[in-house]
């Protein structure tokens, strides 16, 4: 069949067509009637029959209700009047031009068969706003690093040895099998992993009786993933968790292990490969260099099918391994720190939610009977804020760095200065909340993080007032969607017929489930984690939750997928975007993403309405 090129591609180009093979594509737009109607037809009335699916080619179409209310518009490439054919019911609203226009018209037997043979294109017609997200969010994936199942990577069978085998029976059993690692306890019930690098840190070095069971040595508890999971899971796990060994689970039970090894093995140019990197660079000049392939690599990323969550978590947890080193680098040069301390993340990293135009908001806990003036400690935060900088995280503007004697506190200093931005909540309070609040330690000494967590947690019983106004905050951002849902963008300007993803969608999600999160006691900072916590802690619908974490993928994705388009150009990296420029599936998932938002944020407004 003869099809016109031009009709194939935009059709090709819409969901759900997208997701056909292309003879049902070409099948499907032979079928297809073309008519040109002008501005102010009534398309379809109320309780009209409808016969076929319309689809916009060109112009606009506005929808009424029975009472004549406007209910949203429609524009390039939106499927309308569905429902419908899906009941064989009268239509509900009315269809009406608001610009001459082309109409697509597909025969309802021809809609009725590509849904019984294609499920994909069926589900899409009777999609909640949570799937739309989660579709728009998720693309496919198309990489061997993505998408390749665990059960066809990890090494099988698995090693498993019982619980009281001695650590020299394990260490042979490793050494004749030429294997880094080996789980204890049985197929049925893991109790442990057994690594070498366990062998070195806590057997060679301690000097420890090899006679002794693995059980004293081994890592109890393992973290583990479903056979049916693919290999990007396991990578994130492995970042997340700083673990190069994962046993690999099907229906409960054992059936083998992937390393961090395995994963490399499937591509060399990923996030673990960089990160090795990282950890080896001798010098400031070896970072940078190292971190140069960065937004390529973000890229490759990207186009395989990394989501708007996994992406943000591997760019984090590569900034995390850039701190580290810097500290690393610094101490070499500085010599032993004259008491522990411990470095602090906020904001963005301490939720693992950076991207590739991420500014860095860290501090220091100082140990007891030091200050903010101490010599070495001056002297270590501005080479590592500098440092960070060289590499791409830029300075605060705010100034919010360790390098700023204002964030160098003792345990008990930073928690005066937290009890004191709860109990007199001024702007530059609700400023800090948004930063301060989302907290995380990335290096040093453990038990001062962990006190510093610790005294946060007492002072929950004084922030009633201060949740209250942080709520209102939340509630004065402005959703950017106008009349018939059309995105709302800069009149004038540099920054004409764009809108700031970041400020306009990214921070009031992020700032409402924060809200909700101290509101209830949950000290995890990352926003996903957040709101799986609520859904657990039944202080938000598991629905709710699932679309609003759908939605900041999509915010996610769409952010990083301008900026990466403006580096390649040789442009600054911004959160400027174009609507207009986006293809017609980004636009809805966009809408929608706005939308759960402003959802979220009436649900907030009902919660806080005798309080704010």
């Amino acid at each position: 069949m003869t099809v016109p090129v031009d009709v194939l591609e935009f059709l090709g180009a819409q969901s759900p067509f997208s997701a056909l093979p292309e003879q049902a594509l070409r099948q499907a737009a032979s079928r297809i009637e073309a008519v040109y109607r002008r501005r102010g037809e009534v398309l379809l009335d109320h309780d009209a029959r409808n016969d076929a699916l319309p689809l916009i080619r060109k112009g606009a179409v506005e929808v009424a209700d029975p009472q004549g209310r406007l209910v949203l518009r429609l524009e390039e490439g939106d499927c309308f009047a569905f429902v419908s054919l899906l009941t064989g019911n009268p239509t509900r609203f009315r269809y009406t031009l608001i610009e001459d226009a082309l109409i697509w018209w597909l025969p309802a037997q021809d809609f009725h068969a590509l849904r019984r043979e294609y499920p994909e294109f069926d589900r899409y017609f009777v999609r909640t706003l949570e799937e739309r997200l989660t579709l728009a969010a998720r693309p496919p994936q198309d990489n061997a690093l993505f998408a390749a199942p665990l059960a066809g990577i990890a090494s099988k069978p698995a090693a498993i040895v019982p619980a009281d085998t001695t650590i020299r029976a394990a260490a042979r059993q490793m050494a004749r099998m030429r294997i880094s690692s080996l789980l204890v306890g049985t197929p049925e019930r893991l109790q442990g992993i057994l690594t070498d690098r366990d062998l070195r840190n806590k057997v060679l070095a301690e000097d420890l009786d090899p006679s002794r069971p693995v059980s004293e040595i081994m890592v109890a508890r393992p973290h583990a993933l479903d056979a049916g999971r693919n290999a990007f899971d396991a990578l994130l796990l492995m970042l997340d968790h700083g673990v190069h060994h994962l046993p690999v689970l099907e229906d409960g039970r054992v059936i083998g292990v992937v390393s961090s090894r395995d994963l490399l093995a499937l591509q060399t140019e990923h996030p673990l490969y960089l990160i090795r990197e990282v950890g080896l660079a001798p010098d400031l000049e070896a970072l940078t260099r190292t971190l140069a392939r960065l937004p390529e690599l973000c890229a490759r990323l990207l186009s395989a099918g990394a989501d708007g969550a996994g992406l943000p978590r591997v760019l984090t947890a590569i900034n995390d391994a850039v701190t580290r080193r810097l500290l690393a680098l610094a101490r070499a040069e500085l010599g032993p720190p004259p008491g522990p301390f411990a470095w602090l993340a906020f904001g963005s990293q301490a939720r693992g939610e950076q991207t590739l135009h991420s500014d860095q908001d860290n501090g220091l806990i100082l140990p007891d009977g030091c200050d903010a003036d101490t010599p070495y400690f001056r002297a270590l935060s501005e080479t590592v804020c500098a440092g960070l900088d060289a590499c791409g995280q830029r300075f605060c503007d705010g100034g919010i760095m360790a390098q700023n004697p204002k964030w160098r506190l003792t345990v008990d200093g930073w928690l005066q200065r937290f009890g004191d931005w709860m109990r007199a909540p001024e702007p530059e309070a609700l400023l800090n909340a948004s930063i301060f609040f989302d907290l995380r330690q990335l290096a040093g000494d453990r038990d001062l993080g962990d006190a510093l967590q610790d005294g946060l947690a007492g002072l929950r019983g004084n922030r009633g007032l201060f949740l209250g106004i942080l709520a209102r905050q939340v509630l004065d951002h402005a959703v950017p969607l106008g009349t018939f849902r059309r995105f709302v963008v800069e009149s004038d300007g540099a920054h004409r017929d764009r809108l700031n993803i970041k400020r306009a969608g990214l921070l009031p999600l992020v700032e409402l489930v924060r809200v909700r999160a101290l509101r209830h006691g949950i000290a995890t900072p990352g926003t996903e984690d957040r709101l799986q916590a609520l859904a657990r802690a039944g202080r938000i619908a598991a629905g709710d939750a699932r679309v609003l974490a759908e939605a900041l993928r999509v915010f996610t994705r769409l952010r990083m997928r301008h900026q990466l388009r403006q580096l390649r150009a040789g442009e600054a990296a911004d959160n400027w975007i174009a609507p207009e420029r986006l293809d017609a599936g980004e636009r809805r998932a966009l809408r929608d993403a706005f939308i759960a938002v402003r959802d979220a944020q009436s649900l907030l407004a009902g919660e806080f309405g005798t309080r704010a």
